[in-house]
């Protein structure tokens, strides 16, 4: 389990400290990550990436706070449930968020790679 925690931490340092590229060693070619209410999806490793460098370039984040990840595994699948509050504005509006943020891993070649995300919020 430590290496999902070190996972999910180094994941969140990278796209905060806008190292996009760094990203690829995290998720999977075949990737998706489900907007909240899982009202669309974005699929393929580069377009997960592409949403990330997206959202910091469109973001001016005030606030993020990440708490330690709960985990589960079975085997060479596990899921990760990390919850989170940020404050940020984009586009001239302020938004204050929390919720969870929800990663499935698999376990390929030894490695743990990100296969399917969402973030769980009470305003979705």
């Amino acid at each position: 389990m430590d290496a999902i925690r070190d996972r999910v931490l180094s994941l969140n340092a990278a796209w905060r400290e806008g190292r996009f590229d760094d990203l690829r060693n995290f998720f999977h070619p075949d990737a998706v990550i489900a907007a909240p209410g899982f009202a669309t999806r974005v699929t393929g490793r580069d377009a997960v990436i592409a949403s990330y460098r997206e959202f910091v370039a469109a973001a001016t984040i005030e606030a993020l706070d990440v708490a330690e990840p709960a985990i589960d595994v079975w085997g060479d699948t596990a899921v990760a449930t990390v919850s989170f509050s940020i404050t940020y504005s984009m586009n001239g509006k302020r938004y204050d968020e929390h919720g969870h943020d929800v990663l499935v891993f698999q376990r390929a070649g030894g490695e743990w790679l990100i296969v399917w995300r969402t973030l769980i919020s009470p305003e979705a």
